[in-house]
């Protein structure tokens, strides 16, 4: 009656400590089943609200403990993503966990470089080029993306990652630019070797330098980073290394040493020197990587006199 708010109750003197006794264990009692019920309400929650930090909270059984959402991961994408739903994402913000809840008045914020949606503490509208989309359909329009990936294109703009050869070839088909810029660069990865090697040059760092500030353009064909996308459309890029095409044949044909590097074809043995960098005209073999002229190797591809005068010397070897 008491634990109800009923009316006293009369105990007798002889009967105080067995009463004080019980009221002692009844609030023990208590003070029991409210812990329990604690305990089994928590096991039960894997997932609270996301608490004023913006930080989803996870439960378990020895308490709660407050756990950091994971930031979305540092990636590159070269292909668009196929749009999903909040649903699809368990309707939480892909960035910090927060619950999202969309209305007639305000939908989620979509980002479309991750392909996620997020709160509005994680998508205040930025916008930026997105390099699956240029890689896809080179288009460089600017989309809506999150703070994480809008920080995250930034930093890695000057990154050379994307490997057209296999991520889109179909592109030097569709961009007329970058024809003439594979051109330009196969001829400065072969006269980079020139240049290098001149012992004339060493001593003229504007040539080293040159090549040092951009590597990837003058030791491979076909990756380009986000900068060099934005420069093909403007024609830096192409300026740049027709420039640079320029200022190496001008050293070339002016030196000495670097005319000695030329080779004679050996098929026709014509005594007037060929260059590896004068690509319309020549040809590789591949197998013993040598240079001809291009239509006097390919009159006969399989009968390079390099190949067979190698194969040679290895049998007698033996």
């Amino acid at each position: 009656a008491l634990a109800g708010g009923g009316s006293r109750m009369d105990v007798p003197p002889d009967s105080m400590d067995l009463f004080v006794s019980c009221i002692d264990q009844h609030k023990k009692y208590r003070a029991r089943t409210r812990s329990s019920k604690d305990n089994i309400q928590r096991r039960s929650l894997t997932m609270a609200p996301a608490n004023s930090d913006g930080h989803a909270e996870k439960y378990f059984p020895q308490g709660v403990v407050e756990e950091t959402w994971p930031e979305p991961k540092k990636e590159f994408y070269f292909t668009p993503h196929v749009r999903s739903t909040p649903a699809d994402q368990g309707n939480r913000c892909f960035g910090c966990g927060t619950e999202l809840s969309e209305s007639l008045f305000a939908r989620v914020p979509y980002c479309e470089y991750y392909g996620k949606y997020f709160c509005l503490k994680c998508h205040t509208n930025d916008s930026s080029i997105i390099p699956a989309r240029i890689l896809s359909q080179w288009d460089f329009k600017l989309y809506p993306v999150s703070i994480y990936a809008h920080k995250f294109i930034r930093e890695t703009r000057k990154e050379p990652v994307y490997d057209l050869s296999v991520i889109h070839p179909q592109l030097y088909k569709m961009v007329p630019e970058l024809r003439k810029i594979k051109m330009l660069r196969k001829q400065l990865y072969y006269m980079k070797d020139f240049i290098l090697s001149c012992s004339n040059v060493r001593e003229l760092p504007k040539y080293t330098n040159l090549i040092h500030s951009r590597q990837h353009i003058f030791y491979d064909t076909d990756f380009y980073s986000l900068v060099d996308f934005q420069e093909v459309t403007n024609s830096k890029l192409l300026q740049f290394l027709r420039n640079s095409s320029e200022a190496f044949i001008k050293h070339i044909m002016g030196c000495q040493l670097c005319l000695l590097k030329g080779s004679i074809c050996e098929f026709c043995e014509d005594k007037k020197p060929i260059y590896s960098f004068h690509i319309v005209s020549t040809a590789q073999c591949p197998g013993c990587k040598g240079f001809f002229h291009r239509d006097c190797f390919l009159k006969n591809p399989n009968k390079c006199p390099r190949c067979f005068r190698i194969v040679s010397r290895r049998y007698n070897k033996t």
